[in-house]
């Protein structure tokens, strides 16, 4: 269907602007005037063809804070009757990416060719999830939707925050394990080699280690296109084998196994299952949807599978609490959450209560799986560093003991 720009004005003379899809320009301006406006302008607007579009939209990925904006302002604009269409093009100049700019402009004119909220923001697949439009659609068919809104930003804020802590807390062992990474490759491949020739000219027996060392430094600064290649190589390789539904899932599974880290997974991944699961149940989505929301959501391909099963529980007549125990992945505690809520009929507020929870949780158990990787880490750099040092000072001494 065509697109036409527009520009109108109201009984007031207030004037907007904007672009709607109609067969002709009669229908633009007769839809205008339903809506209470009249056209003073419409002119049509051709669609750019695909190769003149900005491709680097599609690569470009909204930030949280953009939908905590969106939700937040959309919510108090409906709580204060407040013209949705003009919230929705102020909030179009203030978004930092073009690709949600687009999506907002495109989603006011839908609503004022007559569709709703939540249809205008399916057309947008790539920057709304299913987990955005439940909520979206139980808010408008409730008539909750200020409320809907409202806990949708605080539940993305809540993440964000959450997200942003593990992975500040884990920055640290993975930079201290790469700078010290580097000063062995440069101790072996830079500082290594100058000393090779004092110690080749004095003619003295090299000790085994300073020969290992020595070894290892001329293959790398020979070949270094083969540790290099069989690096990238391996990463291909294993990019592969986590895109596959069984490399994901082993992987998965491997983690949670793990001492210590597992459990810090375990954790992360309980506390997203209740916070996300609190939002969607509290605010009226259907059990069993909301569930398959979760799966999608919860960042983990064992709980996700684990969930498909509880999700087959609860539809033949099973009570959550009792589904999620049969997983084996779910510890006593959030098993006590989710039969309290269950039992006292306050299934989102306890899991909301529990979520709280488990984030203090999570941050215990990032202390202390960081509190442990750490001094390995450190236990580990001074055992490198103290082998290429003892193989470069052990033929020196052995120089000074021979003059």
């Amino acid at each position: 269907m065509p697109l036409f720009s527009y520009k109108a004005r109201d009984s007031a003379g207030k004037e907007t602007a904007g672009v709607l899809t109609a067969e002709t320009q009669e229908a633009v301006a007769e839809r205008l005037l339903e809506m209470g406006y009249l056209a003073t302008q419409i002119v049509p607007q051709a669609e750019k063809p695909m190769q003149q579009r900005d491709l680097f939209e599609r690569f470009q990925k909204v930030s949280p804070r953009e939908y905590v904006l969106l939700a937040t302002h959309l919510g108090n604009a409906v709580e204060s009757n407040l013209p949705l269409l003009k919230v929705l093009e102020v909030l179009a100049d203030q978004v930092s990416t073009s690709k949600m700019r687009a999506a907002l402009k495109q989603i006011a004119a839908d609503i004022m060719g007559g569709s709703s909220l939540v249809g205008a923001m399916r057309k947008h697949p790539s920057i709304f999830d299913d987990y955005f439009l439940n909520l979206v659609n139980v808010g408008e068919v409730t008539g909750k939707l200020p409320q809907a809104l409202h806990r949708l930003a605080d539940t993305i804020e809540k993440e964000t925050e959450f997200k942003q802590r593990v992975g500040s807390a884990l920055m640290y062992p993975i930079l201290l394990t790469s700078v010290a990474t580097l000063v062995v490759v440069f101790l072996t491949v830079v500082i290594l080699p100058q000393f090779a020739k004092v110690f080749e000219e004095s003619k003295i027996p090299m000790p085994l280690p300073t020969q290992i060392l020595m070894a290892i430094s001329a293959f790398l600064r020979r070949f270094w296109y083969i540790p290099v290649g069989l690096g990238f190589g391996l990463r291909v390789a294993f990019g592969r084998f986590l895109a596959t539904e069984r490399g994901r899932f082993l992987f998965d599974r491997f983690k949670l196994r793990l001492p210590k880290y597992g459990e810090l997974q375990t954790k992360i991944c309980i506390t997203r299952f209740m916070r996300i699961l609190a939002t969607l149940y509290g605010s009226g989505v259907p059990i069993i949807k909301s569930l398959q929301i979760v799966e999608e959501t919860i960042g983990n391909s064992v709980y996700k599978q684990a969930l498909q099963q509880v999700g087959k529980e609860i539809t033949g007549g099973g009570r959550l609490a009792e589904a999620l125990q049969q997983s084996g992945l779910f510890p006593p505690d959030s098993l006590l959450v989710v039969s309290s809520g269950e039992a006292s009929g306050k299934l989102g507020e306890m899991l909301d209560k529990g979520a709280d929870l488990y984030d203090k949780e999570v941050d215990y158990a990032l202390r202390t799986f960081t509190s442990l990787l750490e001094p390995l880490i450190i236990l580990g750099m001074g055992i490198a560093v103290s082998f290429v040092a003892m193989a470069i000072m052990l033929p020196l001494f052995q120089m000074t003991q021979t003059m």
